[in-house]
């Protein structure tokens, strides 16, 4: 990888992105659309790549794949966005994002559901580049819930978090896991 500034995200259901963004939609036939996603993907993926298991408690089914049993709904529910994360065509990983309501006072917020960067790809800035490309796909109040098991997400996202907020956010801690809230882009 050359530079952490080539990162494009991909994107691969029938949903528009509620902000701004740059995001691109990569169309089966192998055009690339801009602003707008798919939603004839044929087969819906139903099973997460092999390194997603250090970030979710997924297990192995029956013909060794790591099943995740909401994946299908990225490319259904209009409220989950799924995004592939490549750069110098090559795919670095995957991120899944929902909006939610807030039960509190039922605002809408983005919740980061999954993330991942494959491991030769990491430590290069290229996940915080990336994460911070989404944040500003979904402008608003965003969630990152990290499991106090990932040790390695946690200090990621409190950096990653950080820098892209200039240390304005909140972060909590539940019975198994840490929660950054945090507005993007940060208000004046």
């Amino acid at each position: 990888m050359s530079t952490a500034s080539s990162v494009i995200i991909l994107t691969g259901s029938a949903k528009a992105s509620r902000g701004k963004g740059k995001a691109h939609a990569h169309e089966p036939s192998g055009q690339t659309r801009r602003g707008r996603r798919t939603a004839n993907y044929g087969r819906t993926p139903t099973a997460l790549p092999e390194g997603i298991r250090h970030v979710t408690h997924v297990d192995r089914d029956a013909n060794g794949r790591y099943e995740y049993p909401y994946l299908s709904h990225y490319w259904q529910d209009p409220q989950r966005f799924p995004f592939l994360i490549v750069s110098n065509n090559t795919t670095l990983g995957l991120a899944l994002v929902r909006l939610e309501t807030d039960p509190l006072n039922g605002d809408q917020q983005t919740d980061m559901a999954e993330f991942f960067i494959l491991p030769a790809y990491r430590r290069q800035g290229l996940g915080q580049l990336a994460a911070k490309t989404l944040f500003g796909l979904f402008p608003g109040p965003w969630l990152v819930r990290v499991l106090l098991s990932n040790v390695a997400a946690e200090p990621f996202w409190r950096t990653c978090v950080e820098a892209c907020t200039r240390g304005q956010f909140e972060e909590t801690c539940a019975t198994s896991t840490r929660v950054f809230s945090f507005h993007f882009p940060i208000r004046k």
